[in-house]
This record gives C-alpha cells, structure tokens and sequence, in this order.
C-alpha cells in the first residue's frame, strides 16, 4: 500500500495541472451534435448517464410474491407458511424511496424521449452521452 500512495504522490508531483489532479468535468458529458439547444434540465439529467436508474414509485409487491412462491416449492408446508408471513409483513410495512430525481428533470427526459428526430446515445469511448438528430451520419473512428 505504501508503494501504490508513493507512486500516486510522484504522479501528482511531476504533472500538476493534469487530469489526475482535476474534478469530472459533467460539461463534457453531454455532447449535443443536433441542431436544437438544449436546456439547461435537459443536460442537467443527461449528465447523470444513461445507466441513471430512476426510484420507483411504487414497490412492486404482486411480483415479489410472484417470484417467493416460486422460490418455496421445495419446504414444508409450515416453513411456507412462517415464509409467506414473513414476507407479507415486510411488504405491508414497506415505502416506496424517494425520487432521485427533480420533477423538471424527469420532465425534461420526457420531452425528449417524445422528440423523434432526436436520437440519445452513448458514446463508444468516454462516457459520454451524445445527441444528435436522426438524420446525422457520423463517421467510425
């Protein structure tokens, strides 16, 4: 460990001003090559990545007990019964989380989810996520 800390150190030391040394950029994770701006809401959601996963707004109860009848097949018949309580208790006691998300973000990936001639994807290095219209061909690096 002490080695991997000294080396890091010499890095920081002999290039001050890289990139080891600097925050993320979030303005540079969202590349709008399309013709319509984007607002300040819509970058602001598409800054958190296409893997941002929104809270649900619901627990999704019918398919967890679904997925536990499937799973005590193979006890007897009390253990299924102390099971089945169990889990119903947990459920009935539950709340769904709170949104990770502003109301106007989630506003803002709807519109453009409803704007067609848009098309938002990843970028194949960098994390980055583009944007740019239907028509646009880009060329393979």
């Amino acid at each position: 460990m002490a080695i991997h800390s000294k080396k890091l150190k010499t890095l920081f030391n002999k290039h001050p001003n890289s990139h080891y040394n600097s925050k993320i950029d979030r303005k540079r994770r969202v590349l709008n090559i399309s013709s319509k701006p984007l607002s300040d809401k819509e970058t602001s959601a598409l800054q958190k990545g296409l893997n941002f996963a929104l809270a649900l707004k619901t627990i999704p109860t019918a398919e967890i007990v679904v997925k536990v009848e499937g799973s005590v097949a193979g006890l007897s018949c009390d253990d299924k019964l102390v099971l089945r309580s169990q889990v119903s208790l947990v459920l009935q006691r539950a709340k769904a989380p709170p949104p990770n998300l502003p109301r106007s973000e989630i506003k803002a990936l709807r519109d453009l989810r409803k704007d067609h001639s848009l098309l938002v994807i990843s970028a194949n290095k960098g994390n980055c996520t583009v944007v740019r219209t239907m028509t646009t061909k880009l060329s393979k690096c």
